[in-house]
């Protein structure tokens, strides 16, 4: 039992390295991008959708090698080293490239994500063998828990970035290094654990044969619903990093602020959850997260208070969606059946999974392409149009989120 623990610790360790990197990269590369190394924001927004694609494209693949080459599996935790060292040290050289330079800057993020798919596959396959002694849950706890702390590490590195962006300074340079070298020191128990547990790993992307490769209609478009209404979310998020002529104090702690009440909203939504369903839950979560959204365009004009209220709420908004769209999914996963067969199953989240990654990185070219539209400085009268567009989307998740019932399989506790 004490080893079987030990394994479930180095694995929660190394889970926030890894969400280290992720979230840095998803919250801060665009930023970096646009306001550190002055690259025009539409480019930075093509370059960062493209990488996310690639991102996603790579996780199938290196699952699949993996799925057919089960002799990979003995070399993973040399393969995981590397790819650990160049994903953490491409992180951390992001703010240091030349200003201007279009293509390192784009060769320094199609760096990382081609590393990063390396051990990220395989260390969410990892779940599978530590469920059989841990269970499920406990699995799952270390890893929403880790992963929130590490939105909000994220949060308050972001704090000098912001500054940096504004005064050409080196806090962007000592943000990143330092994520970059905590991710790399907590992901070192993962080659370890490779090593340990290699014979019970069993990659996340395995299909048990080729029929399987067709998806259930409803997991289908519940993954397309949930990439169109978490685009919409992120880029939202990313753009009130860019406003100007604004209080830097709350620019400066948006992300803090959102992790934060990400996190709460763990509790605040589980009530409804319980007392509603996951599907009634989730298209709630949507509207209220439209509705924060809308409330934002107002808040910011009334002063730091005011503001800080409306990104709060937006932040417990989001949280929800998070939280209840990973259920809802779990919940249609179930119903049709799926969970019955753990290839279709393992397809289906990987599907869930590589949707969310082209979300945000559609994101991304949503709030390049807003930051190219607006002339002079960015107020909070230029969210409005972009507030407008991510809450209709939310709008029409939440109304194709009520309509979408699993159409086959036994019914599934909310």
């Amino acid at each position: 039992m004490r080893a079987d623990r030990l394994n479930l610790y180095a694995f929660a360790v190394s889970h926030g390295g890894k969400s280290l990197l992720w979230a840095g990269e998803d919250a801060l590369s665009l930023y970096t991008l646009i306001a550190i190394l002055d690259i025009e924001p539409a480019l930075a927004g093509l370059i960062f959708v493209a990488a996310s694609f690639w991102n996603a494209l790579l996780d199938a693949v290196w699952g699949a090698c993996l799925k057919r080459h089960p002799a990979l599996l003995r070399r993973l935790p040399a393969i995981s080293t590397i790819a650990m060292l160049a994903a953490c040290l491409t992180f951390a050289a992001l703010p240091f490239l030349p200003h201007a330079a279009v293509l390192p800057a784009a060769a320094a993020m199609l760096l990382f994500r081609s590393s990063f798919p390396l051990f990220d596959v395989p260390h969410n396959s990892l779940v599978a063998a530590l469920s059989v002694a841990h269970g499920h849950l406990a699995v799952t706890r270390w890893r929403s828990g880790v992963s929130a702390l590490a939105a909000i590490i994220i949060g308050v590195a972001a704090i000098p970035l912001v500054f940096a962006g504004r005064t050409d300074g080196p806090g962007a340079g000592f943000a990143f290094a330092a994520i970059g070298a905590a991710a790399f020191i907590l992901l070192l128990p993962l080659p370890w654990l490779f090593a340990r547990v290699g014979r019970a790993l069993v990659p996340i992307e395995t299909l048990a044969s080729p029929r399987r490769l067709q998806p259930n209609r409803d997991v289908l478009m519940f993954c397309l619903a949930q990439m169109c209404g978490l685009a919409a979310i992120a880029a939202m998020g990313k753009a009130l990093l860019h406003l100007d002529n604004f209080s830097m104090a709350i620019i400066a702690n948006v992300l803090l602020l959102i992790s934060l009440w990400r996190l709460a909203a763990v509790w605040l939504w589980s009530p409804v959850a319980r007392r509603h369903g996951t599907r009634c839950g989730l298209s709630l979560a949507y509207l209220a997260t439209a509705a924060a959204m809308l409330l934002l365009t107002v808040t910011l004009r009334q002063g730091a208070w005011s503001a800080a209220i409306g990104i709060s709420l937006f932040g417990a908004g989001v949280g929800g969606v998070i939280f209840l769209a990973w259920s809802r999914f779990s919940e249609l996963i179930e119903r049709s059946g799926a969970s019955e067969d753990r290839g279709a199953a393992a397809f289906s989240y990987s599907l869930f999974t590589a949707s969310t990654k082209i979300a945000l990185g559609l994101s991304g070219l949503m709030t390049g392409q807003w930051i190219a539209l607006q002339a002079g400085g960015i107020g909070a009268d230029a969210l409005t149009q972009l507030a407008l567009l991510s809450a209709m989307l939310c709008i029409a998740c939440a109304g194709f989120g009520a309509l979408l019932r699993p159409a086959v399989g036994p019914a599934a506790v909310a």
